[in-house]
């Protein structure tokens, strides 16, 4: 999560080489590597498969058992966590992932060593459901020199080394990647990607997924102007290290008209697939190490998942929004991948 940044180019919002596919311009970069709702009984019957994805009461709310005191840093808030009885910040996204990628590092320089394993915190993704957990198509390929392989997701933490312990962060193995058939690495479409996990996770106020606008007036909403969230681990600055607390800013929607103008010299697809988000002053965005994180929406007490941070030019340059997958457009892809 960023602001205004320097003289740097375009990325998609990851801290890690990408396969050869992938487009060689390093101006744009995938930003990778961090109820009470009323319902009437034609929006319960739109619900396809209620057994698939978390109910829609209890999906999407945010828990904050101790005092939470927000705290201003580069374009967003950090969320921060300390010793009980002190001041504190509470975990209040707790569908959040970071995706750990294992890398095999020697302890020397003697090639007679056995490598070893470590892992690697690059991306973020969004837990929807007890063992599913919806990511960026190109988190799914990151490699460090053919050395680094997507292995795990850490759930229920807030910081990437240290936590609160009531937290008690999990790390889940991946069962099975379902990356999106049709993602076009060159044109950045459809970059979606679901991660099955090796077992279901228990719920708890630090481990709980997020809402999917499934019900038809969330699908038919464009969230033009709308206000969003995006959440992360990513760099405060182009380039920069990443963050090691969880970072929030706060964007609205950009219409696609629009932003489609604003890329058009760009190599990017900007259609009903995609969804624009910016700030009015440029200086609030996703940044290098968000790729995959959520982009939500709140409707009243409880967080959508409508996008998912795949693209954007440097971090918070003026003019220029963050594209993001939009998941409305994903729904049936989403269920029909879900066993």
């Amino acid at each position: 999560m960023c602001v205004n940044k320097d003289n740097s180019t375009y990325y998609a919002k990851v801290r890690c080489p990408l396969e050869n596919e992938l487009t060689t311009n390093t101006e744009f970069s995938q930003k990778k590597i961090t109820l009470n709702i009323d319902f009437t009984l034609s929006e319960i019957d739109e619900i396809n498969s209620p057994s698939k994805l978390p109910s829609q009461e209890t999906c999407g709310k945010e828990f904050q058992f101790y005092q939470y005191h927000p705290h201003e840093i580069t374009g967003g808030i950090e969320r921060k966590s300390a010793k009980l009885g002190a001041t504190k910040y509470v975990v209040n996204r707790p569908w959040i992932v970071a995706l750990g990628y294992l890398t095999l590092k020697r302890s020397s320089n003697s090639y007679t060593d056995m490598p070893k394993p470590e892992y690697e915190w690059k991306c973020g993704g969004s837990l929807i459901s007890d063992r599913y957990v919806l990511t960026a198509a190109h988190c799914t390929i990151a490699v460090d020199h053919g050395m680094s392989c997507l292995t795990v997701v850490r759930l229920g933490h807030l910081l990437k080394i240290h936590w609160p312990k009531a937290a008690k962060p999990i790390d889940v193995t991946i069962s099975r990647v379902i990356r999106h058939k049709e993602y076009n690495a060159q044109k950045l479409t459809n970059d979606i990607a679901l991660l099955k996990l090796n077992n279901s996770v228990e719920f708890n106020p630090y481990i709980r997924p997020i809402c999917l606008p499934i019900l038809w007036h969330h699908r038919t909403n464009t969230f033009v102007e709308s206000e969003l969230f995006v959440t992360g681990w990513g760099s405060r600055r182009f380039e920069g290290p990443a963050s090691k607390y969880l970072i929030e800013v706060k964007l609205r929607g950009v219409d696609n008209v629009e932003c489609k103008m604003l890329f058009d010299l760009k190599n990017f697809v900007i259609d009903d697939r995609m969804l624009c988000a910016g700030s009015l002053t440029g200086k609030q965005d996703a940044c290098q190490g968000d790729s995959g994180c959520p982009l939500m929406w709140k409707n009243r007490n409880q967080y959508y998942l409508v996008g998912i941070v795949s693209f954007g030019y440097k971090c918070g340059e003026r003019g220029y929004p963050g594209g993001y997958t939009r998941v409305t457009s994903f729904i049936e892809w989403i269920e029909d991948n879900m066993d």
